[in-house]
């Protein structure tokens, strides 16, 4: 755009005698009448806000740009004018005036902002609107019809806009959304301004927002629920950072994964997920944030069971799973142990610097208080099939038996995703956990009919504590991830029925 030579080399503003102002002979020529109603009511209720410009020559100011304010100040009787002084030569009058009109054709964020103080003068009450356009009473039939519209109509009116009531609302609401929503803007008003859409599109835009923001706070606000004879769930499509819906000292345990830092790609995880932080100590002050609230909602006593990998950078350790572990010691935890998950068919990738990384940690701690509990029956079959004596190489006697205790390493595959097309062949998750794994912790760490929790309920891997007589909560930001929880929790009910029936019968 050019330069507005009107707006060079200005000086101060002066308050002239009407008398001694004139319109610059330049203009006479190209001036057409306008609609000026509009400014007249604003002007005679405020008065002149605005100066008018030209050139102060012997006296006399020439008008070139402000020749409709001129002309109401001489018919609402008005003795002087404000006027700028911007010293143009009457060779430029022209080119400058064409170009100052083209800067006065208002962006939306312009048209926005002052519309929005129009909005505020006017006020919704007729009475304070009567007050503010100057109409003592209504018997002059054109104010009466002014004062007849609406805030919006009304504003439109005066301020003399392209745009009709119907947008103006349209328009407001989105900057009025922009506004309260400063770290979840979409860019609305920049778009308008840019001319990639109108005032009708950016408003649907944001109704489609909208909607869907309160189809996801409705989801938070109402659980998913399900039940039978034996257990009960509840799904909440939220973050597990608060959990306002379980009651503190409730829950007997919490087991889950968290996102890893920086391996995975989850859905629907808003701005700033967890899993996504520029650092380690970052992602462990998030990771330990999560587990104070987990501590609030256990009993005394109650246990954490969290499955974590290791996290590299570079080619270099982040030590993650340590800095974890500390962290909840340090926070007050009671570290109980920290289990090794071998994956047996880790699969081949490449590192210059290191072995294949091909196992994760099943950290166990514990809220202090309460007595401790640990489900000594988690056995397995060993190849002896009887008891016998049997000696050390030192000939120490000892007792050979056809069961053994499980050890602290779990070897088993990595998630083979067919169990999860089995209840919804669509349904795709990138880091689901074996269910043997929960399987061994849920029976380790607590008892039938008890509350277990897991905070990133995920592909649902813990519906497996509703098979075995545990109730279950879970939360998680993915509404896909909770609708097929759904599925999946009503299928282990179903289970655990049918197991309960077959008991019945086999009595």
């Amino acid at each position: 755009m050019k330069e507005n030579k009107l707006l060079k080399n200005v000086s101060q503003v002066f308050e002239l005698p009407l008398k001694d102002v004139q319109i610059h002979p330049q203009l006479q020529s190209i001036i057409k009448s306008k609609k000026v109603d509009h400014i007249e009511h604003t002007m005679n209720r405020f008065g002149q806000q605005l100066p008018v410009l030209g050139n102060l020559v012997d006296g006399t100011f020439y008008i070139t740009d402000g020749v409709v304010r001129y002309e109401l100040a001489k018919k609402l009787g008005l003795n002087t004018l404000k006027c700028l002084h911007v010293n143009i030569s009457d060779e430029e009058v022209i080119t400058a005036r064409m170009t100052s009109n083209q800067r006065t054709h208002m962006s939306y964020t312009e048209m926005a902002k002052c519309a929005e103080q129009y909005l505020g003068m006017i006020g919704k009450s007729q009475g304070k609107k009567r007050d503010m356009l100057g109409f003592g009473d209504f018997d002059n039939k054109d104010n009466f019809g002014i004062v007849g519209m609406d805030r919006y109509q009304l504003v439109s009116y005066l301020m003399n806009l392209s745009i009709g009531a119907s947008s103006l609302r349209k328009l407001m609401a989105v900057k009025w959304y922009e506004d309260e929503n400063l770290d979840n803007k979409i860019g609305l008003m920049e778009g308008l301004d840019n001319g990639d859409f109108k005032v009708d599109r950016a408003y649907k835009l944001l109704q489609n927002k909208l909607k869907k923001q309160k189809d996801s706070d409705d989801r938070k606000l109402n659980a998913i629920e399900g039940q039978n004879a034996h257990a009960w769930y509840k799904l909440y499509n939220k973050s597990s950072l608060v959990m306002d819906e379980i009651e503190n000292d409730s829950v007997s345990l919490f087991i889950d994964s968290h996102p890893y830092m920086d391996q995975r790609d989850y859905r629907n995880q808003g701005e700033n997920p967890h899993g996504k932080e520029k650092t380690a100590k970052e992602y462990v002050s998030n990771f330990l944030a999560f587990c104070e609230e987990k501590k609030k909602k256990l009993k005394p006593g109650g246990y954490l069971v969290t499955v974590l990998g290791e996290s590299y950078s570079n080619g270099l350790c982040r030590n993650i799973i340590h800095r974890v572990i500390v962290g909840l010691e340090d926070n007050g935890w009671e570290s109980i142990d920290s289990n090794i998950w071998v994956k047996s068919n880790q699969k081949y990738t490449a590192h210059p610097h290191r072995f294949i990384n091909s196992w994760e940690a099943i950290i166990v701690v514990r809220k202090p208080g309460g007595e401790p509990y640990f489900e000594e029956q988690v056995k397995v079959e060993s190849s002896v099939t009887e008891f016998k004596l049997g000696r050390t190489s030192l000939g120490t006697p000892y007792v050979k038996s056809s069961e053994t205790c499980k050890t602290n390493v779990f070897l088993t595959s990595v998630f083979n995703n067919k169990e999860l097309k089995s209840v919804d062949e669509n349904f795709q998750h990138d880091a689901p956990c074996p269910t043997s794994i929960y399987t061994d912790f849920i029976k380790a760490y607590s008892r039938p009919n008890e509350l277990i929790v897991d905070g990133f309920v995920g592909s649902g891997t813990v519906s497996i504590g509703l098979t075995l007589g545990r109730n279950v909560i879970g939360f998680d930001l993915d509404p896909k991830s909770i609708e097929f929880c759904q599925k999946r929790f009503e299928e282990s009910l179903q289970k655990r029925e049918q197991e309960k029936i077959e008991l019945s019968i086999a009595a």
